[in-house]
């Protein structure tokens, strides 16, 4: 069985948010106002050096999928084929 040490799902996750909000064109510190967080928790948690909270990963997907128009969609580019 594969399995995925913390750490790089850590990174995993980052990666998938830090190319979802480029593709929405937003800075770090415009999706931190956005979602309540200080501009270096989206960079630690884009970087893989913080593990989320639940309650920022909801805003993350709620705030996105306003601009994306499509839940879905964006809980798939954030979670990539893992849900």
């Amino acid at each position: 069985m594969n399995q995925t040490s913390e750490k790089e799902k850590l990174k995993w996750f980052g990666e998938n948010l830090y190319n979802l909000r480029k593709d929405l064109k937003l800075t770090q510190e415009q999706l931190a106002g956005l979602i309540n967080v200080k501009q270096s928790t989206v960079s630690e948690i884009e970087n893989g050096q913080s593990n989320a909270k639940l309650t920022t990963i909801w805003s993350l997907v709620h705030v996105l999928s306003e601009r994306h128009n499509s839940p879905l969609n964006v809980a798939e580019k954030l979670f990539k084929g893992r849900l």
